[in-house]
C-alpha cells in the first residue's frame, strides 16, 4: 500500500474497514506498522475513516547503535559464536553505518542483517 491514492490501496482499506466495523470481526485485532512519518501519511492520506478505527499508537523508539551491538553479541552468544571483537568496537561499526544512511538506517533490521550475514559467512566456511 506504499501508494495510497491508487485504486488498489483505496479498495484494500475500504475492505479492511468494512471487515473492521463488521459485528463478527469485533474482537479482531489488526495491526499497521512502518516508519512513523510513512505511517502518518497514510492515516492522513487514506480513507478519513481511519483515524477513528485506529486510537491507539505505539511508537518504538528506534535502537541505538549500542542497542545493536548488545543484540548482535547476544545473538552470537546463543547460537554458540565467539566474537573477535568487543562490543565497543561493534558500537562504532554500528554508528558508521547509521551516518552513512542516515534516512535508511533500519537499526534493529540491520543489526539482523549483520549477524545474518556473519553466520552465513561462518556456515560457509565450514564447507
Amino acid at each position: 500500500l506504499v501508494d495510497v491514492r491508487g485504486s488498489y490501496a483505496k479498495e484494500a482499506v475500504g475492505t479492511l474497514l468494512t471487515q473492521m466495523s463488521s459485528e463478527e470481526h469485533k474482537r479482531t485485532v489488526v495491526v499497521l506498522a512502518g516508519y512513523p512519518d510513512e505511517m502518518k501519511f497514510f492515516m492522513e492520506n487514506t480513507n478519513p475513516g481511519i483515524n477513528r478505527r485506529f486510537k491507539k499508537i505505539l511508537e518504538f523508539k528506534d535502537w541505538s547503535p549500542s542497542d545493536c551491538a548488545k543484540f548482535l553479541m547476544g545473538q552470537a552468544k546463543s547460537n554458540g559464536y565467539n566474537v573477535g571483537v568487543d562490543a565497543s568496537y561493534l558500537e562504532k561499526k554500528f554508528t558508521q553505518l547509521r551516518n552513512k544512511n542516515p534516512g535508511k538506517w533500519g537499526n534493529a533490521s540491520d543489526a539482523d542483517a549483520v549477524f545474518t550475514g556473519a553466520q552465513q559467512v561462518s556456515l560457509s566456511r565450514r564447507d
